[in-house]
């Protein structure tokens, strides 16, 4: 089963998130904290990461890159409130998978994770 992780600082939303997510059978797990999230990349790989891009010291495309420094296999979709098409294309640059804007449609989150997640099986 596909492992995911929610790096939210909302806590109500990154709660919401894993419980819809069990739901449809992801193995989902929420990290607040985005440096213990950093720490953990240096041991385990989730399959796709659904983060926010705000977070203190860190530009967006700083914050991908510093992701996908530490687990360059994980797909790491962005869920924010940035709607700034200059800041797409630079976390698409710094390889972000996918991209969405909150408030968001919770049915197309889970196709765009589902999609990842069966690309990745075809890779392996």
């Amino acid at each position: 089963m596909p492992k995911l992780w929610i790096i939210e600082k909302d806590g109500i939303l990154g709660s919401l998130l894993v419980g819809r997510l069990h739901a449809f059978g992801f193995d989902a797990e929420f990290i607040a904290d985005p440096h213990e999230a950093l720490s953990r990349l240096e041991t385990h790989a989730p399959t796709v990461i659904l983060t926010e891009l705000v977070f203190g010291g860190y530009s967006p495309a700083e914050w991908v890159s510093a992701l996908l420094q530490k687990s360059p296999t994980t797909r790491v979709i962005a869920v924010t409130t940035i709607d700034d098409p200059e800041v797409l294309v630079q976390v698409f640059d710094a390889g972000v998978s996918d991209y969405m804007v909150k408030p968001f449609d919770f049915h197309t989150l889970i196709e765009k994770v589902r999609h990842i997640c069966q690309t990745e099986i075809y890779k392996k």
